[in-house]
C-alpha cells in the first residue's frame, strides 16, 4: 500500500519541507531584527547556520553511506529537532537570550534537509518507486508560497510567535510523512559502494565546476530572497516582502509541473543553462524596475530561473553521476546551493549596512553575470536518455 502511495507521500512531504523552510528561513531575518539585532548580525547568523548546515551535510552524507543509516532516519531526526525547538520558542519568541538559539537550531535542521528529501526521491526511483519529481516540487513551492503569505498574516496578529507555531505544524507532518514512506530495500548495497570524497571529484571534475557556478547563482538569488524585507523597505513598502516572495513561489509551479514535457522539447542540459540568465535577469530588474510593482514583476521571472534550476539541475545531476553516489551527488549539489545562501547572508547584510540596498543589487548583478557565464562552460551534452523520464 505505502509503495503505491510513494508519489503521494513524497508530495506531501515536500509540502512539509517547504512550508516549514518558507515559515522559518524566509522570516529568521525579519526574526532578528524584531529581537534587536542589527542587519550586519542578522546577516552573520543567517550564514553561521547556512554555513554550519554545508559542513554538516557531508557528515550526514557519510553517516547514510557508511552506517547505512536510512535517508528517512536523517529526515525523522530533523524535523523532530525542528519541532523541539519551535514549542519553546512559543513561549521565548520575544527572549532573546533564549530565541535567538533556538531559532538558530531550527533554521539548521531544516536547511539540511532538502538534499536528503531530493536524494530520497531519487532513490525511490531508481527502486522502481513511481515519484514524479517536477509535481512533488512543485507542490513544495505552492506550500512555501501560501506559508509565506499565511505567516506574514499571522505576524500582524500574534507577532513573531507566528514563525513557532506555523514551523511546529509544518515539521510534525513533515516527521509523519517521513516514518509513513516506503523503506528502499535496495539502497544499502549502493551505500557500501560509494565512492570516497578524492575520488568521487577526481572522476566529476565539471561537476565541481557546476557546483562553483551554483554557488555563485545561489548567492544572487538568496540577496533577494534572506533580504526581501529591506528590500521591499527600499521600494517603499516593507509589508510586501510577503507578497513578493509568495509572487516568487508560485510563478514556479508551471516550471516544475511541466518540465517533463519541455524535456521534449530540449534536453535538460539547454534548460539549465537557461536558467542562468533568467538568475541574472530577476536581480537586474529588482533593481531598475521602480517601487513595489516593479518590484513584483521581477519575481515572475524566477518561473525560468530558481524553478527551472531547481528541476533541471537535480535531474541533470542524477544522470552525471553513478548510481552508487547518487546521495553525495544531490547533497553536494545542495551543499553548493547553501554555500551561495551563505555568501549571500554574509555579504548582502554588511553591504545594506555599508552602502545601501541599491549597491547590494549592484553586486548581486554581477555574481549573477559570473555564474551564468560558468553554468554555460559547466554542463556539457549528456546522452539522449539524459535526463531521466520520471524528473
Amino acid at each position: 500500500m505505502r509503495k503505491r502511495n510513494a508519489n503521494f507521500l513524497y508530495a506531501l512531504m515536500n509540502l512539509f519541507l517547504w512550508g516549514t523552510i518558507g515559515a522559518l528561513v524566509t522570516y529568521a531575518s525579519r526574526f532578528y531584527l524584531h529581537l534587536g539585532l542589527s542587519n550586519t548580525v542578522s546577516g552573520v547568523l543567517l550564514a553561521a547556520v547556512i554555513g554550519s548546515s554545508i559542513l554538516l551535510q557531508p557528515v550526514l552524507t557519510a553517516v547514510v553511506e557508511r552506517l547505512h543509516v536510512s535517508v528517512q532516519r536523517i529526515i525523522c531526526t530533523a524535523a523532530a529537532m525542528i519541532l523541539a525547538c519551535c514549542l519553546p520558542l512559543l513561549a521565548l519568541a520575544d527572549t532573546k537570550s533564549a530565541a535567538v538559539p533556538l531559532m538558530c537550531l531550527a533554521c539548521l535542521c531544516v536547511q539540511t534537509q532538502p538534499a536528503f528529501v531530493n536524494a530520497l526521491g531519487v532513490c525511490a526511483m531508481h527502486n522502481g518507486l513511481h515519484i514524479n519529481y517536477g509535481l512533488c516540487r512543485g507542490i513544495g513551492s505552492v506550500s512555501f508560497a501560501l506559508c509565506v503569505r499565511a505567516v506574514n498574516a499571522l505576524i500582524t496578529r500574534i507577532g513573531m510567535r507566528a514563525v513557532a507555531v506555523s514551523a511546529a505544524v509544518l515539521a510534525l507532518g513533515l516527521l509523519i510523512t517521513a516514518l509513513l514512506f516506503p523503506k528502499l530495500e535496495n539502497l544499502e548495497k549502493k551505500q557500501r559502494s560509494a565512492s570516497r570524497f578524492s575520488e568521487f571529484f577526481r572522476n566529476n571534475k565539471r561537476f565541481f565546476l557546476l557546483l562553483l557556478a551554483s554557488a555563485l547563482l545561489l548567492l544572487s538569488h538568496n540577496t533577494l530572497t534572506n533580504f526581501m524585507y529591506q528590500i521591499a523597505l527600499f521600494k517603499g513598502d516593507g509589508d510586501a516582502q510577503g507578497t513578493a516572495v509568495m509572487l516568487s513561489a508560485l510563478v514556479e509551479l508551471p516550471t516544475m509541473f511541466l518540465f517533463t514535457r519541455m524535456r521534449r522539447v530540449a534536453r535538460c542540459e539547454f534548460w539549465l543553462k537557461l536558467s542562468g540568465l533568467f538568475f541574472l535577469l530577476r536581480v537586474t530588474l529588482s533593481l531598475v524596475l521602480p517601487g513595489v510593482t516593479g518590484l513584483y514583476i521581477a519575481q515572475l521571472t524566477q518561473a525560468m530561473g530558481f524553478a527551472l534550476y531547481t528541476v533541471s539541475s537535480v535531474a541533470y545531476t542524477e544522470k552525471l553521476i553513478a548510481k552508487r553516489d547518487e546521495v553525495k551527488g544531490q547533497t553536494y549539489l545542495a551543499a553548493a546551493n547553501s554555500a551561495g545562501s551563505l555568501a549571500a547572508s554574509l555579504l548582502a547584510g554588511t553591504l545594506i549596512d555599508l552602502l545601501g540596498v541599491k549597491n547590494m543589487l549592484l553586486v548581486s548583478i554581477a555574481v549573477a553575470a559570473a555564474g551564468a557565464l560558468l553554468l554555460c562552460a559547466a554542463v556539457t551534452p549528456l546522452s539522449e536518455d539524459a535526463c531521466g523520464a520520471a524528473l
